[in-house]
Parts: C-alpha cells; sequence; structure tokens
C-alpha cells in the first residue's frame, strides 16, 4: 500500500494537468485519521498545495466573500499558503487538522475569510511531526503489567476497608506460671490494692 501510496504521489507530480482522485483521497483521508506519514514530504507537499488551492477556491466561488484581484483574491491568497507550507523540511504537526480541514473546510467555517485565517495558523508553525513524540505515543502499544491488568478487572471485588492498613497480629498469649510464680502473682496482686486503701502515717497520727 505504501508502494502504491507513492506511485500515486510520483504520478501527480509528474503530471502537467493536476488533478484530484479517489487514490490521492484515501491518502488524504489516511493522514487525517492517523496524523503521521511516512511518504516523502516533497511529493506529499505538493497534493496538499494543490487540494488547498482547490479547496479555498471552490469555497470562495460559493459564498463569494473576497475579491476577484488584489492581495486577498483566492489566487493571491493560495499561493502565500503554498510558499508556506512548501517552506517546511517535513510534515507539520498539525498534519492532521489541516488534512481534516482539506476534507470538510465548511463544517466549522462558513466563510472563506475564516477558513484562510485557521490555514495559515496551521501553517505557521515551526514543530515538525518527526520532532513531536505525541502522535507516535498514541499508536504505540504501552504493555500493561498483569498486577494493572488484575486490579482493572477486579476494581469491583475491592473494597475501602480491604485496602486500609492492617493491624500487626496481636502476640501469642503467654505460657501459664508455675505453681511458686503464680502463687507470689497472686499475693501481689491482692496486697496492691490493700497498700492503696492503706491510710497514710498523717492519717492515723490524726
Amino acid at each position: 500500500l505504501r508502494r502504491m501510496a507513492e506511485a500515486v504521489l510520483e504520478a501527480f507530480v509528474a503530471s502537467t494537468e493536476k488533478k484530484s482522485s479517489p487514490e490521492l483521497q484515501a491518502i488524504l483521508e489516511e493522514s487525517a485519521a492517523s496524523g503521521v506519514t511516512d511518504l516523502p514530504w516533497e511529493n506529499l507537499s505538493q497534493f496538499l498545495a494543490f487540494k488547498i488551492d482547490e479547496v479555498v477556491k471552490e469555497v470562495a466561488a460559493e459564498y463569494k466573500d473576497l475579491p476577484e484581484t488584489g492581495e486577498d483574491s483566492a489566487s493571491e491568497t493560495t499561493k502565500r499558503l503554498a510558499e508556506l507550507l512548501l517552506g517546511f523540511e517535513g510534515a507539520p504537526f498539525t498534519l492532521q487538522r489541516l488534512c481534516e480541514l482539506l476534507l470538510q473546510p465548511t463544517r466549522h467555517y462558513k466563510s472563506t475569510r475564516k477558513l484562510v485565517c485557521a490555514l495559515d495558523k496551521l501553517l505557521t508553525v515551526s514543530t515538525l511531526v518527526s520532532d513531536d513524540p505525541l502522535p507516535l505515543m498514541e499508536t504505540e502499544e504501552q504493555p500493561e503489567s498483569d498486577y494493572v491488568s488484575f486490579l482493572g478487572e477486579n476494581e469491583h471485588a475491592f473494597s475501602a476497608a480491604s485496602v486500609m492498613p492492617r493491624r500487626p497480629p496481636s502476640p501469642p498469649p503467654s505460657p501459664p506460671a508455675s505453681g511458686v510464680e503464680a502463687s507470689s502473682e497472686a499475693a501481689a496482686s491482692d496486697v496492691a490494692p490493700m497498700a492503696e486503701d492503706a491510710p497514710s502515717e498523717g492519717n492515723m497520727e490524726m
């Protein structure tokens, strides 16, 4: 498919009579869907410049809101936009939005001036697709750990109490004391309250 797309673009560039085709339209749709391209930029940019010229002139003919001559005419406007596009050394990172706009130019913009303003903003950037890691990060599948998968599949099985830190286990009970130690402990326990209840020397003198 890539070689076929390259051949289609090469044929378009070599042709003296430029015109769109279903194959070129498919290339535009693919770029609008993915936001990245591995096609030769020198050929793809030629097609995109042609498409900008075609779309702007079609919208201007529909809305009739651009002068026929002068700097703001459709011809001069598309020439300026093409110069911006062809000035890139590679596909700009706005490629996806650019292709979306060329596929549906009047979906969000109901005047040629607003469309041209949007195209101008998309073409006055400095970052290229190759410099921007976001499209690549979105397309690459990141492996998910088994632990995260397990939590995701069993998220309803965990309650708030189950994830709270647990108390350390209580120490085991002490072994029973021997006869002598037991009698001594019992005597001490009996004497202690009596010692607390015994009157002090001061009270006795009174």
